[in-house]
């Protein structure tokens, strides 16, 4: 083996692509959370309950996500695309929290 990567230009092209959404994607997670946290912290008033319902509801999407994702993953023919629609979900709920938690309470 000569350490060099095996595979297309594409497939190298196509491999950093992904890296770099999975780190924008993890970026994106960590503002969600510290913006919910904030959010959530005037409505309890103290930043540890806030802080332990962000924790508890992102801990409960992984392993809700993960139910599903393991049900359906035989069947996925394009994983990037798939990848590429619950990210787009995940931004469209992400932005509807703030409109919720003003109906919910006039927060």
């Amino acid at each position: 083996m000569t350490g060099k990567l095996q595979g297309s230009y594409g497939d190298r092209a196509m491999f950093a692509g992904v890296a770099v959404c999975f780190v924008l994607s993890g970026f994106a997670a960590l503002l969600y959370q510290t913006a919910w946290m904030r959010q959530l912290s005037t409505v309890f008033g103290t930043s540890e309950l806030a802080v332990a319902t962000v924790l508890a509801a992102y801990m409960a999407g992984l392993a809700f996500g993960a139910a599903v994702a393991a049900r359906y993953v035989d069947r996925i023919r394009n994983p990037i695309l798939v990848y590429g629609i619950l990210e787009a979900a995940i931004a469209l709920s992400a932005m509807a929290v703030p409109y919720l938690l003003e109906l919910a309470g006039g927060f």
